[in-house]
């Protein structure tokens, strides 16, 4: 085992997930396994069991309720003794070279940065593994599409075969690596957070001490979004979720100011999306638009 590595993954109601992540580990590791953490948020589906059945040698905390995907990090980076830590959703399956790829890259950077991988779809299609931070200037880059097209000459440089790190504004939460020293800096994972947004906070704090979020392309994950909530897509609790978060982030970080501005740009951003998508007749999106903007109105009216 090598004991300077560490693996954290939070699994709920995702047995197989979980099992497929665990064998990804092990054989694109296999000259040197890291100490490998399951932190269980109260599973309903046998997790523990089948897991413990399978690999006896993975330490497994299990929690008597769901405490969220902040809180169970901060769990298992506690019971945890490597000095790197990779945080990690269930729902992932690790590609060869990546996991010590992530901590060559900490190195390279003087350990003093968090790392996130490439995720791609389960084809091997690019996916968005990197974020802009709830604020004003997003809410004005994203009506104004800024965002989109940024995102889509990222999508294009990769799809070409360009594999530099690019410095983003916070890493898509489902794969991250730090040290143990920036995470105890950053007094770990904000628990106010219980989905959603905790990966943007961390981030966010990790930089205004010095620390940059690197997405390293040249190393790659297989993400099956959505896998720890069994797959029902992008629900109306889901949406909600997200809002709220976003709302909590700029509570703590900025000012109500920020905030109403902020949701009042996202409100016509959503409501453009949605002529938009009754204009095509797409009608899972027009559904998924009119979601957000009544999650939205739920904030801007102090719900």
């Amino acid at each position: 085992m090598n004991e300077r590595i560490s693996v954290i993954i939070i699994s709920y109601n995702c047995k197989q997930y979980v099992e497929d992540c665990i064998k990804s580990i092990i054989l694109t590791c296999y000259e040197a396994i890291p100490e490998i953490i399951i932190v269980d948020n109260n599973s309903s589906d046998d997790t523990v069991k089948y897991i413990s059945n399978l690999y006896p040698e993975v330490k497994i905390i299990e929690n008597k309720e769901n405490k969220g995907y902040a809180a169970a990090i901060n769990i298992g980076v506690k019971a945890s003794s490597g000095y790197y830590l990779i945080l990690s959703n269930a729902d992932i399956i690790y590609k060869k070279n990546t996991v010590y790829g992530l901590i060559e890259k900490l190195i390279y950077y003087n350990n003093n940065a968090i790392v996130g991988p490439q995720q791609l779809y389960n084809d091997g299609t690019y996916q968005r593994s990197y974020g802009y931070l709830p604020n004003i200037k997003r809410g004005i880059f994203d009506l104004l599409s800024i965002i989109k097209f940024k995102l889509k000459l990222r999508k294009k440089s990769f799809e070409n075969g360009k594999r530099k790190d690019i410095k983003v504004e916070y890493l898509d939460g489902a794969v991250l690596s730090t040290t143990r020293l920036i995470f105890n800096k950053l007094n770990g994972f904000d628990e106010r957070f219980f989905f959603y947004s905790e990966e943007a906070d961390f981030c966010y704090r990790a930089k205004k001490e010095g620390i940059n979020s690197i997405l390293a392309t040249e190393y790659q994950v297989i993400h099956h979004r959505g896998g720890s909530q069994q797959n029902n897509g992008m629900n109306e609790k889901s949406i909600n979720m997200i809002i709220e978060s976003e709302a909590k982030f700029i509570d703590i970080h900025h000012n109500s100011f920020n905030k109403k501005i902020y949701f009042i740009l996202q409100l016509f951003f959503f409501r453009l999306l949605l002529i938009l998508s009754r204009t095509t007749k797409d009608t899972a999106r027009t559904e998924n638009n009119k979601k957000y903007i009544k999650a939205i109105k739920s904030v801007l009216n102090g719900n």
